[in-house]
């Protein structure tokens, strides 16, 4: 069995042929190569973050959603959350899991707002000042 690396024009619809692949399994895959320290790491980057009461975030290569769902999530949060992603698998099990976890909390449900978008994290369509802060994780 061989590996051959797609040529340089082929690569993005390589790498976004994975993400949907795995995206159904990628939070396990995410726990187990980190043991479950990227939840640590998304906690303090919220931390630094320093997130406003009503500010707007985005959230690049959002994957499953998770900090972007941790910032909207946020005590006294009332603000705007985008969660941006390569992938349509990767954001329809951000999608899913928010309805799941919807149920459960309440907080977000008339306070903070949270949108998913499909897009290239090499080529953002967000205007200058737009955005409070960011992340990527």
């Amino acid at each position: 069995m061989s590996f051959k690396l797609p040529a340089s024009d082929e690569k993005a619809d390589y790498v976004l042929e994975q993400f949907d692949r795995i995206a159904r399994k990628y939070d396990l895959a995410n726990d187990l190569i980190s043991l479950g320290m990227h939840r640590l790491w998304k906690a303090q980057a919220i931390k630094e973050l320093g997130i406003k009461s009503d500010g707007s975030y985005l959230d690049v290569c959002t994957g499953t959603g998770d900090l972007a769902m941790s910032i909207a999530d946020s005590k006294g949060f009332s603000g705007k959350v985008t969660g941006l992603d390569f992938s349509s698998q990767m954001l329809l099990v951000a999608k899913t899991r928010e309805q799941e976890s919807h149920k459960i909390r309440t907080n977000r449900a008339d306070q903070a707002s949270l949108e998913w978008r499909q897009g290239d994290a090499q080529d953002l369509h967000f205007g200058d000042k737009t955005v409070d802060g960011g992340v990527i994780s």
